[in-house]
């Protein structure tokens, strides 16, 4: 399990082998190494440099994010996984057109299933037109399409439990349920940015979104993977929680999580899909980048 640090003004340090938190200069918490894989700093959290030090040193990945859970940055283990052949075949595969072509048919067609198995929607057809796309843009207009039905199943869903839901907004999100949903893909975006750098790829040579800015756009690619399974994962948060007793914090940006229900929906995840859904990462990479060893290795 990972940890996530978002109460603000606190000061990580090391203690003997544990990392400790303190508030006000008193120890308020402590986790031994083995409690935790990667942890994640949001906004003004401090960490001190004995504590780095003995994270790297023991494998551990420390992400810092801005306050709304943006990634800022990453520290990297020394030791981390560099099977140069790992690169090398995601390199090649890259530069092949027609490898290239399809690999992003593989990340949508297992994102088609997934639409498949986790909403009760038949997409056959787009399954169909895919099997026939000879282009990036047809691959992800199939994307698209597929990705709008499943909102549209997601908006029925959520009626049915007397939540209104109108369409899906990022970048940034415009109401409570679309924040709770770009905060669940905030939390695996995040999550697998150290874990693509652990198994050796290079999270920014995509097959299927062409790189903008700075972001991990192979990670993006991975996130189409699963991202039925935590859409659907949302709708069960909401079926078990009182949105109405939730906070949201309004600003001109967008509508964001309080921490506090930040924490509960990251509790949730890690409790009921994360693992799961990592797992499905690596079976994928092992079974379209194999070299004869295994990226969870």
């Amino acid at each position: 399990m990972n940890l996530y640090f978002l109460t603000q003004g606190i000061a990580l340090k090391r203690k003997e082998n544990q990392l400790a938190v303190y508030k006000d200069n008193k120890k308020i918490s402590s986790y031994p190494l083995t409690a935790f894989k990667n942890i994640f700093l949001f906004g003004n959290i401090e960490i001190t440099q004995p504590l780095i030090n003995f994270l790297l040193n023991n494998q551990k990945y420390i992400v810092f994010l801005s306050s709304p859970g943006f990634f800022r940055g990453i520290l990297i283990p020394s030791k981390t996984q560099s099977n140069i052949n790992i690169r090398i075949t995601q390199y090649r595969k890259f530069f092949d057109e027609k490898e290239n072509i399809k690999l992003a048919k593989e990340f949508v067609l297992q994102k088609l299933n997934n639409i498949e198995k986790e909403f009760d929607i038949n997409i056959y057809e787009h399954k169909k037109a895919l099997q026939k796309a000879q282009n990036i843009n047809t691959i992800l207009g199939i994307e698209g399409v597929a990705s709008t039905k499943m909102f549209e199943k997601f908006r029925k869903l959520l009626k049915d439990i007397n939540l209104e839901f109108t369409k899906r907004t990022y970048n940034p999100p415009k109401d409570p349920i679309n924040s709770i949903l770009s905060s669940a893909y905030m939390v695996f975006y995040n999550g697998l940015v150290p874990e693509v750098f652990s198994w050796g790829f290079d999270p920014y040579l995509s097959f299927l979104h062409r790189k903008k800015g700075v972001h991990h756009a192979f990670v993006s690619d991975l996130m189409e993977i699963i991202r039925p399974s935590i859409t659907m994962s949302v709708y069960k948060f909401l079926q078990n929680t009182d949105i109405n007793e939730m906070e949201f914090v309004k600003t001109e940006k967008g509508v964001y999580l309080s921490n506090t229900d930040l924490k509960k929906l990251l509790k949730w995840i890690h409790e009921n899909i994360y693992d799961e859904e990592v797992q499905k990462i690596s079976k994928f990479l092992r079974t379209n980048f194999s070299d004869n060893s295994s990226p969870a290795d």
